[in-house]
């Protein structure tokens, strides 16, 4: 049995994308949920259970393609990939958003 599979998130983590094409998903909804002792805005996809919470960088994507509203942004195509990021003085694993016309190439279907 995987960590994974005893202890399940309610988010999208970094493993749960594959490594060289990004997953292309439709937005449902933004929500604002407590996650610790932070109140963060979390992107829901139709056709998945699990949200992810945006970051700055994340959000600002969004933003710049489809309008700083939020509510604007439900049914809207988004894809997500792996990428690195500086954190705390290390290169660590993230999930990055594109839109559509931000990217070329293939996108997979839902993995998880």
């Amino acid at each position: 049995m995987k960590i994974a599979e005893l202890f399940p998130s309610n988010y999208i983590k970094t493993d749960d994308i594959p490594a060289g094409k990004p997953v292309s998903l439709v937005i449902k909804s933004v929500e604002l949920e407590t996650i610790g002792d932070d109140e963060k805005a979390v992107l829901y996809f139709l056709k998945l259970k699990k949200g992810l919470p945006l970051n700055k960088t994340n959000a600002t994507v969004l933003a710049e393609t489809y309008g700083d509203d939020t509510d604007d942004w439900a049914g809207k195509a988004v894809l997500l990939k792996r990428d690195m990021t500086d954190y705390q003085g290390k290169r660590v694993p993230c999930i990055r958003l594109q839109t559509p016309s931000d990217s070329s190439g293939e996108s997979e279907e839902i993995p998880f």
